[in-house]
């Protein structure tokens, strides 16, 4: 093989690593109602509906704010589709001449701030509050419950549409 040909290998392997693309990750945030502030991992991102770029797999802390609701604080577990997992995403997104698209939808519904708290929440706030009082320097150690449904994470899905 002379100089010549070495060189339409090279270039041909150069075209070809240039011509692959990079996942389109997004994830789409609505809120009902919308306009309620978001913040990823203490990052102010901006208002609901609001799309956003992200790079990383994994777990995020997401966080929505709206006057007169009160503030949703969850995990968002965003995991890897199986084509974009360590060896096969080096095939996928290095390789292969075109791109993939995964994109992903959270929807959550706000709850107004109620006028009046019920006594069962109550019950829950003061039997918190007394467990920390008691405590001391250090932090309680068996905390009662929020309520039901309120230390599940939330995970993001496939967007519907997309």
């Amino acid at each position: 093989m002379g100089p010549v040909t070495s060189h339409r290998w090279f270039a041909a392997a150069g075209l070809l690593l240039l011509a692959s693309c990079a996942t389109d990750r997004r994830l789409w945030i609505e809120s009902e109602p919308a306009g309620a502030t978001v913040r990823l991992d203490e990052e102010l991102l901006g208002v609901t509906p609001l799309e956003l770029e992200f790079h990383h797999y994994g777990t995020r802390r997401l966080a929505l704010e709206l006057d007169g609701h009160l503030k949703i604080e969850r995990d968002l577990e965003v995991a890897a589709p199986w084509y974009l997992r360590f060896p096969i995403d080096i095939v996928t997104e290095v390789l292969l001449p075109f791109g993939w698209n995964d994109h992903r939808e959270v929807r959550l519904q706000l709850i107004p701030t109620p006028e009046v708290i019920a006594v069962d929440e109550y019950e829950a706030v003061r039997a918190r509050a007394e467990a920390f009082r008691t405590a001391g320097d250090k932090p309680p150690e068996d905390l009662p419950p929020l309520g039901p449904g309120m230390d599940a994470p939330l995970v993001a899905g496939p967007r519907k549409g997309a």
